[in-house]
């Protein structure tokens, strides 16, 4: 495995193995993705190896930079039902991944992007956080039912 983070849920939960079953990959509904450690070094993260992870309902990623790969592979969690974005970098247009998913929750924390990309987010929950939409528009809370 080369996301460190994943490692380590996967040793906390199982033990250290050579290798892991699918069974051990499905028995986890909850992942955290942070891009540093906790001395603030940055650790790789290969957001492949998310799609080992079957029956996730529960998906937070922290500090990344989210481009379109990232989406598609986040699209292919049939399973997800709540993502939480907390501090990424959103490098392409992601408009279309929030046409195509359908989420009971989606939290954004500090991320900058278009507005117009509010209306198309799927989700029955939305909950946005300390967001710069452009250089006249902030706010630090906002809940929108959709």
């Amino acid at each position: 495995m080369k996301t460190e983070c994943i490692k380590d849920i996967m040793e906390l939960k199982f033990g250290t193995k050579e290798e892991y079953s699918k069974s051990d990959f499905d028995e986890i509904t909850e992942l955290t993705i942070n891009r540093f450690d906790i001395t603030r070094e940055i650790i790789p993260i290969d957001f492949r190896e998310l799609l080992y992870f079957h029956n996730i309902k529960s998906l937070t990623i922290k500090e990344c930079i989210i481009d379109k790969h990232v989406m598609d592979i986040i699209l292919n969690l049939n399973n997800l039902n709540n993502l939480y974005l907390d501090d990424c970098e959103v490098v392409d247009d992601i408009s279309s991944f929030f046409e195509n998913i359908k989420l009971d929750t989606l939290v954004i924390n500090k991320i900058n992007f278009d507005l117009l990309e509010l209306e198309k987010v799927n989700a029955n929950n939305l909950y946005l956080y300390n967001i710069n939409l452009n250089k006249d528009i902030s706010f630090n809370v906002i809940k929108l039912d959709i």
